[in-house]
């Protein structure tokens, strides 16, 4: 996944398969799995960091 297509999934909820690409994409450096989310109840809050340092906010049932 490019950079871009990763800042278009700010703040929503994405399918397992999606983090499968982000984890592939050479513009991610870290994924942090924060927990249930206090916004989307029945959601985890994840945070993908980019190698620039922005912070991508999503959602996923786990």
């Amino acid at each position: 996944m490019t950079r871009e297509e990763i800042l278009n999934l700010e703040g929503k909820i994405i399918e397992k398969e999606l983090f499968q690409l982000m984890f592939e994409s050479e513009c991610v450096m870290n994924f942090q799995n924060c927990g249930m989310s206090g916004l989307k109840k029945g959601y985890n809050w994840f945070i993908v960091t980019l190698i620039d340092g922005t912070e991508v906010n999503l959602y996923c049932i786990e």
